[in-house]
């Protein structure tokens, strides 16, 4: 079924929303608020429906052409087709709106609005890329587990992008990168170096030369298998020790410290923002010395 509609807002998983007169809420992604768009129905639910976008019949000012030519296929992004102050913008109502429904008031010192980062592009210091049994290497197609498969990222930072062209070239020729079914790169701040990580399975094999060849690549540095969550000892290139590391100065407060943590630790992947987001923290809570 097809709808002409007005968006009426952007919601926390990038999707733009829409109360059409007696009818169901329509969510349908790549919108802006304000947007006159044609869709169409892809699965009806009890108190929804998702749609497709056929087409933009009238665009918000906000509306730029996304940076990522896989943008509209890859499932990795959401909000690529809005401008960066429009971003800020949603993300500062998805958690206005999150915290409202669970009752939490904050103090009038607490910013409103989402603390921009240092940079739009080329910030992301992890990225998790899914294999496919081709051996194609990319992320989830949008709404799918098919994979999308990518030769660079522009959110990741440019030395990853060299190891990610590397890789994708090598998984077109060596057919034993398909046994495997995820793969992460490690970019330390802080080192300027690579780690490559290839998620094996309890049983599967694991074999040094394979780690070798994609050493090859001068831009990765380190590489390792990591066996249900753990990486994998037996074999190693040389040590991995601590992948990330970010030395944070607080000038004014007299601080001078580095953050670090292993390949196996949930972080924040734009690792520049840690330290505003630390200095942000640091002036919230005032001068803490003696308490």
């Amino acid at each position: 079924m097809e709808f002409i509609i007005k968006i009426e807002k952007i919601i926390n998983n990038g999707m733009g929303l829409a109360r059409p007169a007696g009818g169901k809420i329509l969510m349908v992604p790549g919108v802006l608020p304000g947007e006159k768009v044609k869709v169409s129905t892809r699965t009806e639910f009890r108190g929804h429906i998702e749609a497709d976008l056929d087409e933009v019949l009238q665009a918000s000012s906000a509306r730029i052409a996304p940076p990522c030519p896989w943008y509209t296929d890859c499932g990795g992004c959401d909000l690529q087709h809005a401008d960066y102050d429009s971003q800020l913008a949603f993300k500062s109502a998805f958690l206005s709106e999150a915290m409202t429904r669970a009752g939490v008031v904050c103090e009038s010192a607490v910013p409103s609005t989402a603390l921009a980062s240092p940079d739009q592009l080329n910030y992301r210091y992890r990225i998790r890329l899914k294999i496919d049994k081709n051996g194609r290497i990319g992320f989830f197609r949008k709404q799918t587990n098919s994979v999308v498969a990518l030769s660079s990222c522009p959110v990741a930072t440019k030395k990853m992008n060299a190891a990610l062209a590397f890789v994708h070239n090598f998984s077109q020729t060596q057919a034993t990168i398909a046994m495997y079914n995820e793969l992460e790169l490690l970019h330390s701040p802080a080192h300027d170096t690579i780690t490559l990580l290839l998620a094996a399975g309890k049983n599967q094999k694991t074999p040094p030369e394979l780690l070798t060849a994609l050493t090859n690549c001068p831009e990765i540095d380190q590489a390792a298998f990591k066996i249900h969550g753990n990486i994998n000892t037996d074999f190693q290139l040389k040590p991995l020790g601590q992948i990330f590391s970010v030395p944070l100065t607080q000038e004014n407060r007299n601080i001078n410290y580095t953050l670090t943590w292993s390949a196996d630790c949930f972080s924040q992947v734009n690792a520049n923002q840690n330290e505003r987001l630390v200095q942000l923290v640091c002036e919230l809570a005032g001068d803490m010395r003696g308490k």
